[in-house]
């Protein structure tokens, strides 16, 4: 059984309310597992507006801050693409069942 935070990245823009029901159900599968998760875009977005970019660029940097002490990432999606602010934050392609860097 694992232990340990696990930052868990998975879609947000677009079908938000979709996405935030499939962030959920990893978040519920990794506690099963014995993890601890960290899901960013549940939680900031409580008290962050995504569509001000300044508030957002914070919410991105904070999550790059969280990832950082935690033991490991576990990407969820069929794909992750790079953000729109071209950070790189998310820059994963899921293909034909292997991860591959994009940018």
């Amino acid at each position: 059984m694992m232990t340990g935070l696990v930052y868990i990245a998975s879609p947000y823009a677009g079908d938000v309310e979709a996405n935030l029901t499939f962030a959920g159900q990893a978040g519920r599968y990794c506690m099963m597992q014995g993890g601890i998760p960290m899901i960013p875009h549940m939680m900031y977005p409580a008290f962050l507006d995504d569509t001000d970019p300044a508030q957002r660029g914070l919410g991105i940097e904070m999550g790059l801050r969280l990832m950082e002490v935690c033991d490991c990432v576990w990407i969820w999606g069929a794909y992750i693409r790079r953000n729109e602010a071209g950070t790189g934050f998310c820059q994963w392609d899921w293909e034909g069942g292997e991860v591959r860097g994009t940018g």
